[in-house]
């Protein structure tokens, strides 16, 4: 496994609510809003694969001191259509992430989740534009 190095963009974030004059500095707004874009690329491409995150959130991304920028926390992601199918026999088709079975934090759980009702959208697409919508606007 790759070690990877870097602050959560959750701790970033925190860190920048506090006002830490170093943290205002490293991390101006639009190297912030480069680095969600690159996170939400990773997604768009998992998805377009098959793979649904079901789990993004800001602890789950990592900002490295060189711009590179890692989605984590793999662990309840739902692989649909083809891709389920190629994995019929694998771990990605066992009861942990069978459909109506509800595996996220409740605090993060997308609104349908809470009747145990398949989401139609492939990640709760809108939940990304509104944390940025969020925790991005400036002060």
């Amino acid at each position: 496994m790759k070690r990877i190095k870097g602050q959560t963009l959750e701790q970033i974030v925190g860190r920048l609510r506090a006002g830490d004059p170093a943290t205002v500095e490293a991390f101006p707004q639009r190297r912030l809003l480069g680095a969600f874009a690159t996170a939400c690329l990773a997604i768009a491409y998992a998805n377009a694969r098959g793979v649904v995150h079901r789990d993004l959130k800001p602890a789950s991304i990592i900002l490295g001191d060189f711009g590179e920028v890692f989605v984590l926390d793999w662990g309840i992601a739902k692989v649909r259509g083809e891709a389920a199918e190629a994995l019929s026999g694998s771990h990605a088709a066992h009861d942990a992430t069978q459909i109506g079975r509800v595996r996220e934090r409740p605090a993060a759980a997308r609104p349908e989740a809470a009747t145990q009702a398949p989401s139609s959208a492939a990640d709760g697409g809108a939940a990304p534009v509104s944390a940025c919508r969020s925790r991005c606007r400036p002060s």
